[in-house]
């Protein structure tokens, strides 16, 4: 029996192999969020989850584009609790100013963002 040449994925797995691979590389974005005891206080990991929900839904609506990602709520050494964060599809076209923008956005309402 003679093998085949032809490509074994199937139809539905092969189409999304052929978006993906044409799809331009986007931008990455490294988040932390932390919270200011003075300003935000206790914080447990539900508030620490639904205000980096909040925070990456914001962010989209500023930059204007259907982000992705992906965060984590932790726990420090010191027992506070903060958020890192992986945005995708950032873009490249001023996105940089927003993002700051939107660290801005979060300093004001709970404390500090380092955006990478």
């Amino acid at each position: 029996m003679k093998a085949s040449t032809t490509n074994t994925l199937p139809r539905k797995a092969s189409r999304h192999r052929t978006i993906v691979l044409s799809n331009k590389p986007t931008s990455i974005a490294t988040v932390t969020l932390t919270f200011n005891p003075r300003r935000v206080f206790p914080v447990g990991a539900e508030r620490a989850d639904r205000e980096a929900f909040w925070w990456c839904n914001e962010t989209s609506h500023l930059l204007r584009r259907p982000l992705g990602w992906i965060y984590a709520p932790e726990r420090g050494k010191n027992g506070q609790w903060h958020v890192h964060a992986l945005i995708i599809g950032t873009g490249t076209t001023g996105s940089a100013a927003k993002l700051s923008t939107a660290a801005r956005m979060w300093r004001a309402r709970n404390g500090r963002a380092d955006v990478q």
